[in-house]
C-alpha cells in the first residue's frame, strides 16, 4: 500500500463537515470577514 503523499490532515472528519457547511452556506460578513469593497465588478 503507498504512503500517503503531503502533510497529514490537521481537522478531524467532523471539523471539516462544520466547515464545509459554513463555507458554503454563509457569506465572509456572517462569519466575520470583512468584504473588501473597492468599487469595481470586472
Amino acid at each position: 500500500m503507498k504512503k500517503p503523499s503531503g502533510a497529514p490532515r490537521k481537522l478531524s472528519p467532523e471539523q471539516e463537515q462544520e466547515l464545509i457547511y459554513v463555507i458554503t452556506n454563509n457569506t465572509p460578513d456572517e462569519v466575520g470577514f470583512e468584504a473588501i469593497k473597492t468599487g469595481q465588478l470586472s
